[in-house]
């Protein structure tokens, strides 16, 4: 049920099977992100006066020294795709134990852990499963609780609106990444 994204090799390179998507530089990095103890909380600068920046969390770290250092940010842990950022300096570590950051729901919906204070009723955020960007029909989710384990599987309570009376219903869980 737990599933491992590897997302760097030993030497630190970019795993084979992860796709990178956008590449950033993180105007700094904060420890103990949505995943735990090794992963960072990171923030992008503008690129435009005036323009968007940008929050990424969990991001983890290449293995080894150096500077500076090479982070990947999943953002579709399902997918296996990432943004690459680059920080001049990392705090190290903490001891924080591992948590579910993100899962994969019964009809390959991801969802992703939010920090923030946002308008979902979460604090899981999920994007549309693989058909619906195909233009396949079903029940799709906004947003999601924590998930649960149990026998035989695991499962969340899910909504489909983001909002205060969408009623929230039991979803089988397929993965957690944690």
């Amino acid at each position: 049920m737990h599933s491992v994204l590897t997302l760097f090799t030993t030497g630190g390179q970019v795993a084979p099977g992860v796709t990178v998507t956008n590449h950033a530089v993180a105007q700094e990095c904060l420890t103990d992100g949505v995943a735990g103890g090794d992963s960072y909380r990171c923030f992008t600068g503008r690129v435009s006066p005036g323009g968007p920046s940008f929050v990424f969390d969990p991001c983890f770290a290449a293995p080894g020294p150096g500077s500076p250092r090479v982070l990947l940010c999943p953002t579709n842990p399902v997918r296996d795709t990432a943004i690459e950022l680059e920080a001049s300096t990392l705090p190290p570590p903490t001891a924080e134990p591992a948590r579910v950051w993100a899962m994969e729901l019964a009809d390959q919906q991801a969802c992703v852990f939010v920090n923030a204070a946002w308008g979902g009723l979460g604090p899981f955020s999920c994007s549309p499963p693989p058909s619906a960007a195909s233009g396949g029909s079903g029940t799709t989710v906004a947003d999601c609780h924590p998930p649960e384990g149990g026998i035989p599987w695991w499962q969340a309570d899910c909504q489909a609106q983001e909002q205060e009376g969408s009623p929230f219903s039991a979803v089988r869980v397929l993965s957690v990444w944690g």
